[in-house]
C-alpha cells in the first residue's frame, strides 16, 4: 500500500501540469526508496519478505505501475539473523521467487510478483529469540536493517459459559429457544500480542442426490487491541444464521445440506505492526496530513517505507461430531435445531442433522436426517 505514496505524488504533479499548462521541473535528484514488508510467523515454515522500490519517471504513473521492473531493484541480497543476548546464533540467506497470488484489482502489475523468502522447517523460529533483517541493495549502494521479536504465549482459551474452546473440546451456541438468538464469546490469551483478530469459517456439505460438494463460509468476527492480556470476540447468533443463509449455494437442484464443522483462527500482531497499520489507514483530515511509521533504518541520505515485524496465527478445526459419540458436538442442540427449522435460514435451506445424538433410535430429533 505504501507504493501509493510516490505514485500519488507523481499523479498530483501530472494533474497540476495539465491544469496550469506550466512546466514543472524536479528541483532535487530522485533517490530510490526501498519499500520492505516482512512478517515472521513461527507457525509457518516459509517466511516471505517483499522488497520493492518506489519509482518516478516520465509519463503516466499508472502505466509505469504496470511494468514489473519499475518496482524492483537491479540487485538485492539479504539475510535474517537469529539473535540471543544480542549475539548471532543462526543465519538464513534470502532467496527470491515468483508468486501468483497478487490481486488483479489494484493499479500495480498482477497476479505475478517477486518475493524473497527463507525456510524455517529445519530450524524453526524461537519465540525466546529476536530476529534481524539486513538488506543490501545494488551492491552496497544502500542498506536497510530491521529487528523484531516474535509474538509469543498466544493461545485460545475459553468460550461462552466457560466452555473450553480448544482443539479437544469446543461448542458454539447461537440459539436458546426457537427464533431466540444468543451469542458465543470467544477469548484468546494474547501473550505478547498488542492486537489481534478472531475469525470463524463454517464447512457445509451440499448434496445433489447422493453426490456432495463442500463449501466454506467465512466470518471475520472481530479485530481489536488486547485488554487484560486477552483478545475477545462476541459471535452473535443472528449473524451466524444470516452468514449461513447468504453463503450457501443458490441452486435449486440441491436436495440436502449438512453442517460439517468449523475452523476458528486467532491472529495476533505486535504493537509495531499495529502502529504501522494505523498510520496507513485513509486520512480523515481535510488537510490529508498523515504521520509515518517504520521500524526500519536505512543508509544516511535515503528514506525507507515499510516494516519488519511479527504475527502469530493459530487455527484449529472442530468437526460437528466424532464417530458415534452422542455427547460431543461443536454446535449445540438448540443451535442445530435453529439451523434446520428456524426462520433463518429456514426450511427452504434443506438443513438436517447427521449427528448420532440427533438420530437416536429411541429419541430421534425432528431435525434429524434419518
Amino acid at each position: 500500500m505504501n507504493k501509493f505514496l510516490l505514485i500519488s505524488f507523481v499523479a498530483v504533479l501530472g494533474f497540476s501540469i495539465q491544469s496550469c499548462k506550466e512546466e514543472i521541473t524536479l528541483s532535487t535528484a530522485y533517490k530510490e526508496t526501498p519499500i520492505i514488508f516482512g512478517l515472521l510467523d513461527q507457525n509457518e515454515t516459509i517466511q516471505y519478505i517483499k522488497i520493492n522500490r518506489g519509482f518516478i519517471g516520465p509519463g503516466n504513473a499508472f502505466d509505469i505501475a504496470q511494468i514489473p521492473d519499475s518496482s524492483y531493484f537491479e540487485n538485492v541480497s539479504g539475510k535474517v539473523e537469529e539473535l540471543f543476548n544480542n549475539q548471532v546464533v543462526y543465519t538464513w540467506e534470502l532467496r527470491d521467487t515468483l508468486l501468483d497470488s497478487k490481486s488483479t484489482d489494484g493499479v500495480f502489475f498482477a497476479p505475478q510478483f517477486k518475493a524473497y523468502y527463507f525456510m524455517t522447517d529445519s530450524h524453526p523460529l524461537d519465540p525466546n529469540k529476536s530476529y534481524r533483517l539486513t538488506v543490501d541493495i545494488n551492491e552496497g549502494k544502500l542498506t536497510v536493517v530491521g529487528e523484531t521479536q516474535l509474538v509469543k504465549n498466544f493461545a485460545p482459551t475459553v468460550g461462552n459459559g466457560g466452555t473450553s474452546l480448544n482443539p479437544t473440546n469446543a461448542s458454539l451456541r447461537f440459539a436458546k429457544d426457537p427464533n431466540e438468538y444468543i451469542s458465543t464469546t470467544i477469548i484468546c490469551d494474547a501473550g505478547s500480542a498488542f492486537f489481534g483478530n478472531i475469525s470463524l469459517s463454517f464447512r457445509i456439505s451440499e448434496y445433489r442426490g447422493t453426490d456432495s460438494t463442500h463449501i466454506e463460509i467465512p466470518w471475520n468476527v472481530n479485530e481489536t487491541t488486547t485488554a487484560n492480556s486477552k483478545l475477545t470476540a462476541v459471535a452473535q447468533g443472528s449473524t451466524f444464521y444470516n452468514k449461513i443463509k447468504d453463503g450457501i449455494t443458490n441452486d435449486n437442484t440441491i436436495t440436502r445440506r449438512n453442517f460439517e464443522g468449523f475452523t476458528v483462527t486467532f491472529t495476533g500482531g505486535s504493537q509495531e505492526l499495529y502502529n504501522y497499520i494505523l498510520v496507513n489507514q485513509p486520512s480523515t483530515s481535510l488537510t490529508q496530513s498523515k504521520p509515518t511509521f517504520t521500524n526500519l533504518t536505512v543508509t544516511d541520505g535515503y528514506s525507507v517505507v515499510g516494516i519488519f515485524s511479527a504475527r502469530n496465527k493459530v487455527s484449529f478445526y472442530k468437526p460437528f461430531f466424532i464417530g458415534t459419540n452422542a455427547n460431543l458436538r461443536c454446535l449445540d442442540n438448540n443451535s442445530t435445531r435453529e439451523l434446520c427449522e428456524g426462520i433463518i435460514p429456514g426450511f427452504g435451506a434443506l438443513f438436517c442433522s447427521q449427528h448420532p445424538g440427533d438420530n437416536s433410535l429411541t429419541n430421534p430429533k425432528s431435525y434429524a436426517c434419518n
